[in-house]
């Protein structure tokens, strides 16, 4: 598939502006282990306006080449609007990205929903907020599906 290096995404309809975080929650698998799973999360959600002005990329560049002069319509780290607003939990499927479903997510987000897009190490790949890099894990993939059709 061929993306257009300055392609740009739907605009959302709604009536609110649509601001952006992202986070990473860490645990132990095991307590007797130091090894830790590191969760990536994305927010989307409907914002005051647009905070310092600053758009998210669309997804890096390491993980869909090509996407590199992608911006979003959602603004970093802009004020949330007041009041509350539904929350709805995102899972993007095996072997996609956090980004995957942007336009979609910036569409309910203007419309006053909070969007946590939350990723699945091995499954996927994902940009943690620190620039790293997690890609998918093909070998465990396969060992799992190896798993799966044998029981």
């Amino acid at each position: 598939m061929k993306i257009k290096e300055k392609h740009k995404l739907r605009k959302p309809s709604g009536p609110f502006l649509v601001g952006y975080t992202s986070f990473s929650y860490e645990y132990n698998l095991d307590e007797k282990d130091d090894k830790k799973r590191v969760i990536p999360c994305l927010c989307f959600y409907p914002a005051k306006d647009i905070g310092e002005g600053k758009r998210k990329k669309y997804v890096s560049e390491s993980i869909l080449p090509g996407t590199s002069g992608i911006e979003t319509n959602s603004y970093i780290s802009a004020p949330i609007c007041d009041g509350k607003h539904p929350l709805l939990l995102f899972s993007h499927g095996l072997t996609l990205f956090c980004e995957a479903n942007t336009v979609q997510f910036e569409e309910l987000a203007s419309h006053g929903y909070m969007v946590l897009s939350i990723g699945h190490p091995g499954g996927g790949s994902y940009e943690l907020p620190n620039g790293e890099i997690l890609m998918l894990d093909k070998e465990k993939l396969m060992k799992d599906f190896q798993l799966y059709k044998l029981n």
